[in-house]
């Protein structure tokens, strides 16, 4: 095949032609400018409302450049070491004091330039061939349903910046077609967004290769310095890694291809997965934030959707081999989504997700390259000028994928709405039933509304599909415990707590055995909550009565002054403290609790009848007259 060369690029005098990427601009802004209104969502808290290190601007570029990625947040090391988009939120925190609007302000604003300089370098890739080609598969790319996920959620800004890097990298490679430190340097920025990176090694080869018609020799010494750069990073990200507490083993929670039997099981369902996302690719349909167990069920060689998946992904493969040399701009484009979506596949080895629309976010451009230039040169518009057919009907294509977009957008708005609109479209996920029945529990206990008996069917329904999840078990216990099922709470409780030891768990067992009138089991609970610093708003309280109710007045009192001293303006907790006191005699000493109580609220009446008894067991009948009949008159 002929090689392109920029000497065949566009016609000068085609002026609408310079208009192109300004409409991608605008476009795309248009799509997404409805997520500024967002708050943050998912795994936003982990990384930047909740993240020590990011919260600490420029104080924390250290630490952010030192630790893994998860540190900022807690010390559960998953062997990730992504810096670079934590120091640019860092930045954002530093100058938008956590407003949310302007994260996703400045994620949508990336999201943008990298849809434009995408754009750019398709223009240098594809030179020679029809203008419309390379600002169809930039608009495609920019409004594919599938990346809602990656632009509406703050925390994918890795894979945005992995891209855009990759981008720039690649414009330089194309430009001088030899070494270059300026695609170094933006290569290892890559690599400092996201580990996947990688991959664009032998992407970079291939091009070389097949696109720019370099022999092998000469197009490994081009790669070289970019291996290079690639083994320093890798060197920095080992340190570092191994630097930080021990890297966690992933279980079936994480990645559901762990509770599939044996080796060969665990890839067939890999190659189906990838053959879904295949799937959502062409029909970008029904997506959702988390696919995790039992959404996904282990296939087996007896297993349709295997075989679909394996002929769907074979039939590619075979065409990028066959069109290697013929069509190379095909093959390069299915190679392209076969490479950079390996390291996510499960194929190698199990990654901490089942699956992820995320995932195919770079893979993606790939499919659109092979699929663009096929069209148009199949309907004779490859070297023309004009728009042609496949322009509108690709056009025509783009406006409803930019709607679905638009659509899809909303659901993220909050953690509330995504919990309740993604449950739908993954019925068989214990943690997307989990999270909405959670969601709407929560709800439930802080507005005393009605979404208590749907927060239990949600709830039951992730018990259902994961039986030993100790989370949902717990949640599943409070759900009983506000609908009055004690014993069935308890028994829940219990279960959870034989899974996990979670002092949290241990605090709402308390509180069920306490309605199950068995103050002995819950006060040994709450002891050992305490011992480890764990405690609520009522877990001095709760204490405090039992030990009132066994008539044990001193560790009462001594309980409820904790409670003061945790929560110094809880005005029950006061007035508790002040009753254990008078109730063990000490008159005196009760006077100042009551009063505090009275002070925090002067809605709490009562607190001026027990002064006024406690004035009178003290023998000051004055005083106790003067509160009795504010107590009766209510001044």
């Amino acid at each position: 095949m002929k090689t392109i060369s920029n000497s065949e690029n566009y016609p000068q005098d085609v002026p609408y032609a310079t208009y192109l990427p300004y409409l991608l601009l605008i476009g795309c802004f248009l799509v997404y400018c409805n997520t500024i209104s967002h708050g943050f969502v998912l795994d936003d808290e982990a990384v930047i409302t909740k993240n020590l290190f990011v919260k600490k601007g420029f104080a924390g570029f250290g630490d952010i450049f030192t630790t893994f990625y998860w540190k900022g947040y807690w010390d559960t090391n998953s062997g990730l070491y992504r810096p670079l988009s934590l120091i640019v939120f860092a930045v954002e925190w530093m100058l938008f004091s956590g407003n949310p609007a302007f994260f996703h302000f400045v994620q949508v604003t990336l999201y943008t330039l990298t849809v434009f300089v995408l754009y750019n370098m398709l223009n240098r890739l594809l030179a020679g061939t029809n203008k419309w080609l390379p600002f169809c598969i930039a608009l495609l790319f920019a409004l594919h349903p599938l990346h809602t996920e990656v632009v509406a959620n703050i925390k994918s800004l890795d894979e945005i910046l992995t891209l855009l890097f990759f981008i720039l990298s690649t414009n330089w490679l194309l430009k001088k077609e030899n070494y270059s430190w300026q695609s170094c340097l933006f290569f290892f920025l890559a690599l400092l967004s996201k580990e996947g990176a990688i991959a664009f090694i032998p992407v970079w080869f291939l091009l070389l290769i097949q696109i720019k018609k370099q022999s092998l020799n000469h197009a490994f010494k081009t790669v070289l310095p970019l291996i290079i750069t690639a083994a320093i990073w890798l060197l920095i990200r080992t340190w570092v890694i191994n630097s930080g507490s021990p890297v966690v083993k992933y279980t079936y929670a994480d990645n559901s291809i762990l509770a599939c039997n044996g080796w060969i099981t665990q890839k067939l369902t890999a190659i189906t997965i990838l053959g879904k996302n295949l799937f959502h690719f062409f029909y970008p349909v029904g997506m959702s934030y988390d696919y995790s167990y039992p959404q996904i069920p282990c296939a087996t060689f007896m297993s349709a959707e295997f075989w679909v998946a394996l002929i769907a992904l074979s039939a590619l493969l075979i065409t990028a081999v066959y069109y290697f040399k013929k069509k190379p701009i095909v093959s390069f484009g299915i190679l392209f989504f076969f490479i950079t979506s390996f390291l996510t596949s499960n194929l190698l080895f199990t990654i901490g997700a089942t699956m992820a629309d995320r995932f195919m976010f770079i893979p993606l451009l790939g499919l659109l390259l092979a699929i663009c230039y096929i069209s148009f040169e199949l309907t004779n518009n490859l070297r023309t000028r004009k728009a042609g057919i496949v322009s509108v009907a690709i056009l025509g294509i783009a406006l409803v994928l930019g709607m679905l977009t638009h659509a899809n957008n909303m659901a993220w708005k909050s953690n509330d709405i995504l919990f309740a609109a993604h449950s739908k479209n993954v019925p068989n996920s214990a943690r997307a039933q989990y999270n909405y029945g959670t969601t709407l529990l929560n709800h439930a206990i802080s507005n005393n509304n009605d979404s208590l008996n749907k927060a239990y069917e949600k709830l039951s329904l992730a018990n259902k599909l994961d039986q030993k999840n100790a989370d949902i078990k717990a949640n599943l216990g409070i759900s009983n415990y506000y609908l009055q099922n004690y014993s069935t709470a308890a028994n829940l409780l219990k279960e959870a707590l034989r899974i996990k030891n979670d002092d949290q768990t241990r605090l709402s067992l308390a509180d069920t055995y306490l309605k199950l009138k068995q103050s002995d089991s819950a006060v040994v609970l709450y002891k050992q909550a305490l011992q480890n610093n764990v405690y609520n708003e009522n877990t001095h309280a709760r204490i405090g009565v039992a030990f009132f109710a066994a008539k044990q007045f001193k560790q009462a009192a001594a309980m409820f002054k904790l409670g003061t001293i945790a929560y110094p303006d809880n005005a029950e907790l006061w007035m508790n403290y002040g009753n254990s006191l008078a109730a063990g005699s000490n008159f005196r000493a009760a006077i100042p609790a009551f009063e505090q109580a009275f002070l925090i609220n002067p809605s709490q009446r009562m607190a001026l009848y027990y002064l006024a008894v406690t004035y009178h067991n003290l023998g000051d009948d004055s005083k106790a007259n003067d509160f009795m009949q504010r107590y009766q008159t209510g001044n």
